[in-house]
């Protein structure tokens, strides 16, 4: 994990691009041409990359944990709508979970045998 250190730096959009285009301008002039794993590996790991650009260094990891997709954490949501109506506001925390889990991951209720 990147951990920044010093003074903090107004970072505009213009900062960005411009530590952008420096990066690009030495990873073409080092001649050297890496996977995309051994570029960002080296990028991360290289203290000199580490000093001279960490807000972008930063901006970038964030985007390596950000969600591609968020189509779980809606279905989820929807899932909670359906089951916490008014009339079942006073679940236990548990019990929601449980009809959560049913929801989400259990069979149709036309295949539910229960004998």
């Amino acid at each position: 994990m990147l951990t920044i250190t010093g003074p903090p730096v107004a970072l505009t959009e213009l900062t960005y691009k411009e530590d952008w285009q420096e990066l690009k301008l030495r990873y073409n002039q080092g001649g050297l041409r890496l996977t995309a794993k051994e570029f960002w590996l080296k990028l991360f790991t290289n203290p000199h990359y580490s000093a001279r650009f960490p807000n972008l260094l930063l901006l970038i990891e964030l985007c390596f944990v950000m969600p591609i997709q968020m189509a779980c954490c809606e279905r989820r949501n929807s899932c909670l709508n359906r089951i916490m109506t008014n009339f079942r506001s006073s679940l236990d925390v548990s019990t929601v979970g449980a009809l959560m889990r049913i929801s989400l991951n259990g069979s149709e209720c036309e295949e539910y045998n229960a004998s």
